[in-house]
């Protein structure tokens, strides 16, 4: 009888991985965290587009309050009374540091036109800033004799979109994403002021948010009542993620006489139907809702509008906005410059050039065409 052999007659393999084995696996991992980074970095990027959109609602909340409560839109800028005698105003200046967004103080002035205090400052007491509020507002908060104002401005989270990556480089930052709607760009074409008159200056039909500091402005100031049969197309707030250093959440620098505040506080129109081309010279370039450069703040000067528009770094080529009605929701960036205009304008049929109410009644000219537009619908703006 044979007997078969019950043994193992091949070799047992050694434990572990070949090396053409190791570098499978690391190629397959490789090529899959090529693939999750991307998606992961997207859906970062939509999050803070959402956190965005949240604040803006949040302030836009706040914005609908206060004019509930006083029955107007504050200004986009305006002069704010403190306590105590002799009578004085808030009023903002450059820090020991040099100034810039991360670093203003405030104090008082005897000087009503030095009080150039921002509309979201007015907001304060409805976005659990009453604290603070009433800290600007009282002056024995104040330099206390010396000169040299001693209070912080302090950074206010809710004003600062996520994705605004300029801000959020120096944690003390005190400046803001968002601007109002400043209605059409309150400067004439040498730089000065256009002061109220029976043909000239600005009207409530031409945006929402005013100076109510500069005397001679008018003090236009708007009721939602105005706006109340166009509010879901009339923008009221949006981001602005290039903004001059020469300002706070605060207000504006009071140091210098130029700075007036819409340019750094609010987005404007101009009579131009295309003022993106319109040349270096102009002051105009990058007006619109588009075409922004997102890698660095813009550089301007107070007396051009350059840059002072809706600008984001979100994707989907989006900007996220707040209508007057309150709701917020994401403007496209590339909608067409007359349909920026009338989202602008409270009425816009009713719109005027600020320098000269009778003037550009043209055919052709950009406030006959303005005044000509039809209704603005949803799906013009998104």
């Amino acid at each position: 009888m044979r007997t078969r052999y019950a043994g193992n007659s091949q070799t047992k393999r050694p434990a572990g991985f070949t090396l053409v084995e190791l570098l499978v696996v690391i190629t397959i991992i490789g090529m899959l965290m090529a693939l999750l980074l991307p998606a992961v970095g997207a859906a970062r990027a939509r999050a803070r587009m959402g956190e965005c959109l949240n604040n803006l609602k949040n302030v836009g909340q706040a914005m609908v309050a206060y004019q509930t409560s006083k029955g107007e839109l504050p200004g986009y800028v305006q002069p704010l009374p403190r306590s105590g005698t002799p009578k004085s105003w808030l009023t903002i200046i450059e820090g020991p540091n040099g100034g810039g967004m991360n670093d203003f103080r405030y104090t008082s002035t005897t000087d009503r036109t030095r009080s150039r205090i921002s509309w979201m400052a007015m907001l304060l007491p409805h976005i659990e800033g009453q604290d603070t509020y009433d800290r600007m507002t009282d002056s024995s908060f104040t330099d206390a004799g010396t000169g040299t104002a001693i209070n912080p401005v302090s950074p206010f989270t809710v004003f600062i979109c996520p994705a605004d990556s300029n801000l959020l480089a120096d944690n003390k930052n005190a400046g803001a994403t968002y601007v109002a709607n400043t209605g059409s760009w309150d400067l004439n074409g040498s730089g000065s002021l256009v002061l109220k008159t029976n043909t000239a200056g600005d009207i409530k039909e031409n945006g929402l948010l005013f100076n109510l500091t500069v005397p001679g402005m008018g003090e236009v100031r708007q009721r939602m009542s105005s706006v109340r049969d166009s509010a879901s197309t009339t923008l009221m707030l949006s981001e602005n993620i290039q903004k001059d250093d020469h300002y706070c959440w605060m207000g504006v620098d009071n140091d210098s006489s130029t700075l007036y505040g819409e340019q750094q506080l609010g987005f404007v129109w101009v009579a131009s139907l295309d003022p993106q081309n319109e040349g270096a010279s102009s002051g105009l370039q990058q007006l619109g809702i588009s075409q922004e450069d997102t890698s660095q703040p813009g550089v301007f000067t107070p007396s051009q509008p350059k840059y002072a528009r809706p600008g984001s770094s979100h994707p989907a080529n989006v900007v996220n906005a707040v209508m007057a009605d309150g709701s917020a929701k994401s403007i496209n960036k590339d909608i067409d410059y007359t349909v920026y205009q009338a989202l602008m304008t409270a009425e816009g049929r009713a719109c005027v050039y600020p320098p000269d109410h009778t003037a550009k009644l043209g055919s052709g000219d950009a406030i006959y065409t303005f005044r000509r537009l039809p209704p603005i619908a949803d799906k013009d703006f998104q």
